[in-house]
């Protein structure tokens, strides 16, 4: 693990005691009684794992998990087959509307890719892995935000957050192209996300091997640092007022890790399982249409 990572889990490891130590403050939280739970021992003499995102020791645990699978999935894969993609979804002004937000997003991704699979065969193998991130900045503080995001989030229009931050949700993860050009990805995607700069399909690093790439690419996406990175001084980490407000808000809409992930299978991998597994894949969403067909540059 690189450097970087290792700093990365080591803050969440001192991120996720500091969070533990702030719920015990106010009413009796559900969340805490969860955390404080994971390492314990049961009368089987088994470990507990609470499986909370905001448990640093099962979201390291998780993401280990995430890599070995994607590498599976991906196996035979080329550099030049995958891309990462990142997404910046939307702006919200509270914290219940997170997981609204994200579950629109990955109905919307779903309903791209589909689209295209009806009119492209070469469509039909694709394979998209993501997983959401957030992040945070007070709207008094509008102006010490960079200049490229401060554009940008105008013109996804700043909602009035009232007494809490504006939390901005976002989608990192793979795509495995199989054929399809990046830049008709890119195009096709900017037909959900049409703001300049929403999306951003990098090539991987030629430079390094695939699996090297993949990890990286899959820890990035889960790493859940709660910083504000968009500040021209830099890095800022959240309060632990949003922390507290983020995190129990994930405990109450999440079943773990699931709900904040979307994993879209290749069509020859789907007609291969049963329609219950498929839909416990998709998180049991039904595919929702666009009011009006998505219009096709080729």
């Amino acid at each position: 693990m690189s450097s970087y990572f290792t700093k990365i889990r080591i803050e969440a490891q001192s991120a996720t005691r500091e969070l533990i130590a702030a719920l015990a403050t106010g009413p009796s939280s559900p969340l805490r009684s969860r955390l404080r739970k994971c390492g314990t021992s049961t009368e089987y003499k088994n470990s507990v794992a609470c499986g909370a995102v905001a448990c640093a020791k099962c979201r390291e645990t998780y993401v280990r998990k995430q890599v070995a699978a994607v590498q599976a999935a991906l196996a035979g894969a080329n550099n030049d087959d995958l891309v990462m993609v990142s997404i910046v979804l939307e702006l919200v002004g509270s914290v219940t509307e997170i997981g609204p937000s994200f579950a629109s997003a990955k109905r919307k991704l779903r309903n791209i890719i589909e689209q295209n699979r009806r009119s492209r065969a070469s469509w039909c193998d694709l394979q998209v892995v993501g997983w959401m991130e957030v992040d945070a900045f007070e709207p008094e503080r509008f102006v010490d935000l960079l200049p490229h995001k401060k554009a940008q989030f105008e013109a996804m229009g700043v909602p009035y957050a009232g007494e809490g931050p504006v939390w901005v949700t976002t989608l990192h993860g793979i795509v495995s192209l199989a054929g399809v050009d990046r830049h008709a990805l890119a195009r096709e995607l900017e037909r959900g996300w049409s703001i300049a700069t929403q999306v951003h399909a990098q090539p991987f690093d030629g430079a390094r091997s695939v699996s090297d790439n993949i990890n990286s690419v899959v820890r990035y996406s889960l790493k859940h640092r709660s910083v504000s990175n968009a500040h021209v001084t830099g890095p800022e980490p959240w309060t632990v007022v949003w922390r507290k407000a983020y995190y129990e808000y994930l405990n109450q809409w999440s079943r773990s890790f699931q709900s904040v992930r979307v994993w879209i299978r290749p069509r020859s991998y789907l007609a291969n399982i049963d329609e219950f597994e498929q839909q416990e894949m998709s998180g049991n969403e039904t595919v929702e249409r666009y009011l009006e067909p998505m219009p096709m540059l080729f």
